[in-house]
C-alpha cells in the first residue's frame, strides 16, 4: 500500500529523524511507491534504515497522477519523473529500486523494450504478473556477457596503469581512448560481484 503518513511507517518516524532515533523493525520493509504522496516523500521514505528497497506502483501511480490509457510501445513519458524521483532517493541511500510491471504479458519484444528501459535509468529489476516475464526479466537485468567483459578490461587496464612503476600515477587510465577514473573501476567492481552472486546462485 501507499507509504503515506498514515503507514506503518510513520510509528517508525521515517520522516522526522531530528527529532528521535528512527525505530528499527527486525524485519526490512520493501515500500510501494504508487501515489504522488510517495514519490514526493520519496527521499524520507528511502532513509528509513528498516527499508531495503522501493518499487514502482506504476498501475496505481498512473491512476493517481490520472494518466491516459497507453499502447504496448508507450515511453513512459508521463511516469518518467516519478520512476526517475524515485532511482535518485534509492541512490542516495543505496538501497534497491525495482520497476513496475508491465500488462501486456504475451507482448515479449514490447516487455523486453520496457525492461531494458528501466535498466538503462538505473533500476535493479522488475515486479512481474506472469512466468513468462521471468526469462527475459532475468536476462536482461542480470550483467551481459559484454559488460562483464568490458567491466574486466577496465580492471586490469587500471591494475596494467596503477602498478607501472616507470610511470607516475595521476589516477587516470585509458582504455580504447576512453578515459578510466576511479570511479569508473569502482562500478566496473560492482557489476562483477553482481555476475558472481548470480553465477553462484545458479549453480547452488
Amino acid at each position: 500500500g501507499e507509504t503515506s503518513p498514515s503507514s506503518p511507517l510513520k510509528d517508525l518516524n521515517y520522516s522526522n529523524p531530528a527529532t528521535s532515533p528512527p525505530i528499527i523493525s527486525p524485519i526490512p520493509f520493501w515500500a510501494m511507491m504508487e501515489t504522488p504522496r510517495a514519490i514526493l516523500s520519496a527521499s524520507s521514505i528511502a532513509s528509513h534504515p528498516s527499508i531495503q528497497g522501493l518499487i514502482l506502483g506504476t498501475n496505481d501511480l498512473s491512476k493517481e497522477i490520472r494518466l491516459r490509457p497507453h499502447s504496448h510501445k508507450a515511453t513512459r513519458s508521463g511516469l518518467s519523473t516519478s520512476l526517475q524521483v524515485t532511482i535518485l532517493a534509492a541512490r542516495a541511500y543505496n538501497k534497491l529500486v525495482i520497476d513496475g510491471v508491465y500488462n501486456h504479458f504475451n507482448d515479449d519484444e514490447g516487455f523486453r523494450e520496457e525492461c531494458n528501459q528501466g535498466k538503462e535509468w538505473g533500476m535493479d529489476g522488475k515486479t512481474l504478473i506472469h512466468p513468462n516475464q521471468l526469462s527475459a526479466a532475468n536476462e536482461i537485468f542480470a550483467p551481459s556477457k559484454e559488460e562483464i567483459e568490458y567491466a574486466r578490461r577496465v580492471l586490469d587496464c587500471w591494475e596494467a596503469v596503477s602498478s607501472n612503476s616507470d610511470e607516475q600515477f595521476t589516477g587516470v587510465a585509458v582504455l580504447n581512448g576512453l578515459m578510466i577514473e576511479e570511479l569508473h573501476v569502482e562500478s566496473a567492481r560492482k557489476l562483477l560481484e553482481r555476475a558472481n552472486a548470480i553465477a553462484s546462485f545458479e549453480s547452488s
